[in-house]
């Protein structure tokens, strides 16, 4: 399914999903009286649907946790598309995979994800926006799960045991280590994480030109950022001297590819000395990975 689909599902069900159990949410809390301690006991599931770059943002929090619970088993709930990123941060136990191809795919591998997950001891859901990354945290009767809220929280209290305020106007950073703070977890410095991360890569070969890798592409969320070929050219003028030798790659997915042939094509008459290389769709996310490295 197409992106803006998948936000409507989730916007206009998930809202229905969640008016149908809020009065279970508010009725079972008295009742239970669960222990709702901020700690980690046996595991932990991560929740981040959409958004690989997301992933990465969160990693250095999500390296302190695994650096510091080594025994804990952590589990990720997310997407076809996202899931190849979050592989490749090496730290995973489990990743549990949504396919948002099509309705019923969707369905099916949701409740795979949900029996897989079930009676898991604490929930980080790091989507903030996602109606139904809320109902299946709920529905994993996880003793605690934490969540965001924006302008009110009323219809998420109760989904989520423990609430923290998403800030728009704050760096995404910022949001996603507080919530690991709150269970004594702090983010590990960037070093550490290009080490993780780079124990795994493949080795590719190295060149002695100077080499610039560009994602031209951007997510589905915003495409509005994304540049076209004349402002590429304008930012190449700006940033790489006429004769500078130099190899410039583009990766990126399949898709992606069409744009970079116009990017070159528009740019390289006027960097003669210049390598340009499309690879988009041609290397797997590792092999792109260890390019950049």
């Amino acid at each position: 399914m197409k992106l803006r689909t998948l936000l409507l599902v989730d916007k206009y069900l998930g809202a229905f999903i969640m008016a149908l159990l809020k009065p279970f949410t508010f009725i079972l809390g008295k009742l239970l009286r669960r222990d709702h301690t901020l700690e980690l006991r046996k595991d932990v599931t991560i929740i981040k649907a959409v958004g690989g770059g997301s992933l990465m943002i969160a990693y250095p929090s999500l390296l302190g946790l695994r650096l510091q619970y080594p025994d804990l088993r952590i589990r990720l709930v997310t997407t076809k598309k996202t899931a190849p990123f979050a592989r490749s941060l090496n730290m995973f136990d489990e990743i549990h995979e949504i396919d948002d191809s099509g309705l019923l795919k969707m369905i099916f591998s949701s409740v795979r994800a949900f029996l897989a997950v079930f009676r898991t001891d604490t929930v980080i859901n790091l989507e903030v926006y996602s109606n139904l990354a809320m109902v299946l945290a709920l529905l994993s009767f996880a003793r605690n799960r934490t969540g965001y809220y924006l302008e009110s929280a009323f219809w998420r209290h109760g989904f989520a045991t423990h609430l923290f305020f998403f800030s728009r106007y704050s760096g995404t950073h910022v949001l996603y280590d507080k919530v690991f703070q709150a269970f004594g977890i702090e983010p590990v410095s960037q070093e550490d994480c290009m080490r993780r991360i780079g124990a795994s890569l493949p080795e590719t070969t190295a060149t002695d030109r100077h080499r610039i890798s560009i994602g031209h592409s951007c997510s589905d969320l915003g495409r509005e950022r994304k540049l076209s070929p004349e402002q590429w050219a304008m930012v190449f003028a700006r940033r790489l001297e006429k004769d500078r030798e130099a190899q410039v790659i583009f990766l990126g997915g399949p898709g992606d590819s069409q744009l970079a042939k116009r990017i070159i094509q528009e740019v390289a008459p006027d960097f003669p000395r210049a390598e340009f290389l499309d690879y988009c769709g041609k290397t797997p996310l590792d092999e792109s990975l260890s390019i950049l490295r």
